[in-house]
């Protein structure tokens, strides 16, 4: 299985011990169409959109996909409105593109968007 990382796991990914487990980068160069949203809380949930969100590709094992779900639930209880949905799309690196999960927040409702770059 592919997932998609974008914002603070994909920046922090390498520095984890329990998330490096079960992940293997495909590529650091990834992205998706979507749009960025500020929580004020340290991370970026993404939407459905048509900018360009940055991020990286990773091929994850059944262990990895659930300690990633886990740290999305614990995200989502910081703060009420946040409801991250493992989704699939598809991600696109400098020379193919790829069929991965992602998580998105489809409510965005009084957040901030804010650029990928």
């Amino acid at each position: 299985m592919h997932f998609f990382s974008y914002g603070i796991v994909a920046n922090q990914y390498n520095s984890n011990v329990i998330l490096k487990r079960g992940l293997t980068v495909v590529s650091k160069h990834a992205w998706v169409k979507g749009s960025l949203y500020d929580t004020d809380l340290g991370f970026n949930v993404m939407d459905f959109g048509e900018d360009k969100v940055d991020g990286i590709l990773f091929h994850v094992d059944e262990e990895a996909i659930m300690t990633i779900k886990g740290i999305a639930q614990n995200f989502q209880s910081l703060k009420p409105g946040l409801d991250f949905v493992l989704t699939p799309m598809v991600v696109y690196t400098e020379t193919v593109g790829y069929e991965a999960y992602a998580f998105i927040n489809e409510s965005v409702e009084g957040l901030l968007k804010i650029s990928s770059s």
